[in-house]
Parts: C-alpha cells; structure tokens; sequence
C-alpha cells in the first residue's frame, strides 16, 4: 500500500480556526481520527484501500499537522472541534474509525452529533493503569526530554511486532511543537482517580446509540467487555492478543478488512469480547 500524497483542504470551523484534512474517494464518508501527536499521515497506508468503496476524510487534529491549536486540549475541547468540522463540510453521517486519543475523540464525537458508527483502535475508556503509567513520567514529559521520553513510553505500549519502519515514522510526530498536547491532556489526571474521570465520562458515553467496536491489541481484562457494552448500549470489544497499542499498524490488511465487515453491520458471534473475526483465540 502506498503513501498518499494530496494537497490539504482546509475548513473553518469558528474562532479562527482551521482543521486541514485530505479527502479521497466517494461514497459514505469515513472519517478518520489519528493518534495524540500524529497527524493524517498515520493513516496514509490505509486511505487508498477504503476509498476504494467510501468517501475517505482523514483529520489534522486541533494542534497536530496544520491544523490551528487551540487555547487548552482535552478530549472534549478537541471532540466539540471534529464535531464543528463535521457541521461546516455536512459529510452526512460519516463512520469514524479513531485511533488512541482519535478513539476516545471519535467517542465522545459520537455523542455530539449524528454518526453512524464508531470504531475505537487501542483506546480504552477505563483509564486507571493509564493514570499509573503517566504519573511515573509526569516530570519529563513537561520538560527537555519530553520526545525522548514519549518515544520510549509509546514504544513500550506498541510492544515488539510494530514494524521499524512505522516505530521510525511514529518517532517523527513526537516533536517539542506537540508537548503542550500532551501535557494539556494527560498531567491534570495524574492527581485523579479513575472513578473521578469515569464521573464525567460515563454521561457522555449514555448518550451514544450507534453500533460501536473496540478493537484492542492486548486484552484490558475480564471485566472491560462487559462494563463497556453496559455503558455504551451494545458495544463490542474486539481482542487481537499480542499486538499492543496499535494492532491495526501491525496488520494493517487484516484491519481494512475489519473495517469493511463492521460497516456492513457484522457484529460476530458469542459473547461480548471477540478474538478475530469469528470469535476465535487466534
């Protein structure tokens, strides 16, 4: 799969702000939500083969690429702008297939306005370990060494099958230009709790009522299926073990074919978390 290269469009979206993104194909629009740091080019390797048969729209987020940053980050302020994005260029009620932040952006996206369905890649919406994980980072992650630091903590969540060449290409978005991304959205939750985060989560989760897949690479436990399909009615979790952070970077055919199967309404068989397509351990 190649690399696209295109010219950006660009669109306002109030309070002099623009979110550029680059469009290709025709049919239903899937939009396309990246990483924190990323920009569109993390899914340049995909956008070819889903615009075969849809309308492909992958975002710059708020801060990242060109698109213009904004006063403070959080996932709220950032899921209002895509939600802004989507009411200035009415791409119908596109699908949005979102990866880490992109998969908790597209989440709550989905409670702001019409969508048709959500596909969270990697993200988790219980955020306990995470907490754990950025409070032994805290101090570096806003100082000098905070590229360093971020390439080692994202490496370690990607594990070890992510390809050189895309541990190469995600090393490059981790620039001093991003920092206050990151730092706006993960240091205010060190001093929290996991509870204190789910109080103002679960909300905004109720509101969601369109078929929605999580899709992991690394299994978030036992219980996780069955909490998330209780706080966003029906929603599926999907387990592709060994993979880590970012399974469709590491299999990407097997994920364009997931994709495809989930916009045709497949939900699988069995019980809440599926291991494949089939719901079995692979």
């Amino acid at each position: 799969m190649r690399a696209v290269q295109m010219e950006l469009c660009r669109t306002d979206i109030g309070q002099d702000r623009e979110i550029a993104w680059l469009e290709r194909g025709e049919g239903e629009a899937v939009l396309l939500l990246h990483g924190i740091t990323e920009d569109h080019h993390a899914w340049d390797s995909f956008v070819t083969e889903l615009s075969r048969d849809n309308r492909v729209i992958a975002i710059d987020l708020p801060g990242h690429g060109q698109s213009s940053p904004l006063p403070h980050y959080s996932v709220f302020s950032t899921a209002e702008a895509v939600t802004a994005f989507i009411a200035a260029e009415k791409p119908g009620s596109p699908r949005l297939v979102g990866h880490s932040l992109g998969g908790i952006v597209a989440t709550i996206t989905a409670s702001l306005c019409q969508v048709r369905s959500v596909l969270n890649v990697g993200q988790a919406l219980r955020l306990g370990s995470f907490i754990e994980r950025v409070k032994k980072i805290s101090t570096d992650l806003a100082g000098k060494r905070f590229s360093e630091v971020m390439n080692a903590e994202m490496a370690s969540l990607a594990g070890p099958r992510l390809p050189e060449a895309v541990k190469a290409e995600m090393n490059r978005y981790r620039i001093p230009a991003r920092q206050k991304v990151v730092t706006d959205m993960w240091l205010p939750i060190v001093h929290l709790t996991e509870e204190v985060v789910l109080a103002d989560l679960l909300p905004t989760l109720a509101r969601i009522n369109v078929p929605y897949l999580t899709l992991h690479g690394e299994t978030s436990g036992d219980a996780y299926a069955p909490w998330l399909g209780s706080v966003i009615r029906g929603a599926r979790t999907e387990v592709w073990p060994w993979l880590g952070h970012c399974p469709h970077r590491v299999e990407p055919e097997r994920f364009i074919d997931r994709v495809r199967i989930f916009h045709n309404n497949f939900w699988g068989r069995g019980s809440h978390e599926q291991r494949g397509f089939s719901g079995q351990a692979r």
